[in-house]
């Protein structure tokens, strides 16, 4: 066989007549692997065959190479096989034995390249790629766009870890760094993001990708988009957001991940982006599930979209929400102890009823509130509202806003209010702890049975998904 292999080696990097180059193969081309009853089958039948010197009837050896998971074809005086074909018809390589099978694995596609009197057959790079991330099952997770960390808990909280994560702005990222240990943060727009620096051998990607072009309430951008002077400004900015996943495809592809987690906007799915993506991952095999995500205490929608790398998609089916409680059940201060002030000296609550926008604003004994948004001092921020002194209000605590979401107790949000309230206002909120457990349990605990029951925390005597 060494000897063989010389002979290739040799082959492979001479010339034919002068025609053929010395460092590269005359011709790359991507087949099926067949079957022949219980084998798999290659079976070559082309022009290329002649054109490298392997005619019908010339003798050849095959080598097959575990350790690389190739198949060598090589010109040989002596070898033990012959290039066959039918009568005025092209040459044929015809390999049918449990070897191939044995050296390439339970593949579709291989790779054949043609050089001067030799050929080698690989698996083909889908295959390898496709191979690679379905045999993932660590818990180590990357995230894109990871904002101050609020999914990233939750995906801790599931039992991922958190290996890398992607963040622009660095306050967020400040802001991240208190609550989650151990991890690498990149602080950079993402279509700038070396590669080098993201893992090859994470299980788990998310990414919530930037959803301020796809929401409905995005009102400045609806305005702009029908303001012609501002017009083009506005459609340069949907172009970058639609184009922003051809970045996101090269991480993809480079992360390679068994499981990929999209969180964004509802109306995200009739967008450009999530048809360009979802095109590439259906392709790279990939089975996907969309589901709309809620939250147990806000009215915060979310969209899921999960793909995996397996036979089945993701059971999105039943995610578990926190049992209703009443608002008051949140607060930091008690509705009997809390300062209320009237309208007249709310200019948010004020303004939105002079413009005939509405107040949004909940009562304690309420089980939910809006949806809480990065843009606090806007009249779509609800307020809580005495339960008995009409148009009295009062205004959430930054903490009652991370319990209301379903933070735990423990998570930091800083001392600047407003960029706290941002965080929360871009982050998520408990729905997707659920979405990450029974993505957890698809991915690292297969056979594993989990039961669901509730406990009420001592602090704040709100009830809690335990697992």
């Amino acid at each position: 066989m060494n000897a063989c292999i010389d002979t290739f080696n040799k082959q492979a990097h001479s010339a034919s007549n002068g025609q053929l180059s010395t460092s590269k193969p005359f011709n790359v081309s991507t087949f099926s692997l067949g079957k022949s009853k219980e084998n798999a089958r290659v079976w070559l039948q082309t022009r290329y065959l002649e054109k490298i010197g392997l005619a019908k009837s010339t003798l050849i050896n095959i080598i097959f190479n575990k350790t690389k998971r190739e198949i060598i074809i090589a010109k040989d005086d002596k070898g033990t096989h012959r290039v066959s074909g039918r009568s005025n018809g092209l040459p044929i390589v015809d390999i049918k034995n449990k070897m191939v099978a044995d050296t390439l694995g339970n593949v579709d596609k291989i790779t054949v390249r043609f050089y001067a009197n030799s050929i080698v057959i690989r698996v083909s790079q889908f295959e390898q790629k496709k191979a690679e991330r379905r045999a993932k099952r660590s818990n180590k997770a990357v995230e894109i766009f990871s904002g101050a960390g609020t999914y990233s808990k939750f995906s801790e909280m599931a039992g991922f870890k958190l290996d890398t994560v992607v963040e622009r702005d660095d306050r967020y990222i400040d802001i991240f760094e208190k609550n989650i240990a151990n991890t690498t943060t990149i602080c950079a727009d993402v279509r700038d993001v070396e590669l080098e620096d993201l893992p090859k051998n994470a299980t788990l990607l998310s990414m919530g990708y930037p959803c301020t072009s796809y929401s409905t309430s995005n009102v400045v951008l609806a305005r702009k988009l029908k303001d012609e002077t501002l017009s083009q400004e506005a459609v340069q900015e949907r172009k970058d957001a639609d184009f922003l996943s051809l970045a996101l495809l090269d991480i993809i592809r480079h992360i390679n991940p068994f499981v990929l987690v999209i969180e964004e906007v509802v109306a995200y799915k009739d967008s450009l982006p999530f048809e360009i993506l979802k095109y590439a991952l259906e392709r790279m095999e990939y089975k996907i599930s969309v589901q709309e995500v809620n939250a147990s205490f806000t009215e915060r929608k979310r969209l899921a979209i999960v793909a995996i790398a397996d036979d089945e998609p993701v059971d999105l089916s039943n995610i578990q929400y926190q049992a209703p409680v009443p608002i008051e059940t949140h607060l930091d201060i008690p509705v009997s102890e809390r300062d209320f002030t009237p309208i007249e000296e709310r200019p948010r609550e004020s303004g939105a009823l002079r413009k005939g926008l509405g107040i949004r604003c909940h009562l304690p004994s309420d089980t939910k509130i809006n949806t809480v948004t990065m843009h606090w001092t806007r009249h779509t921020t609800a307020s809580l509202l005495h339960p008995t002194k009409p148009h009295h209000y009062s205004d959430f605590t930054t903490n009652e806003i991370r319990r209301i979401h379903g933070l735990p107790e423990d998570f930091q949000l800083g001392d600047k209010v407003t960029i706290a309230r941002a965080a929360l206002g871009q982050g998520v909120a408990d729905g997707f702890l659920s979405v990450l457990r029974i993505i957890y349990d698809r991915v690292c605990r297969p056979v594993t049975k989990t039961t669901t029951k509730t406990h009420k925390s001592r602090k704040t005597g709100q009830l809690a998904l335990k697992w």
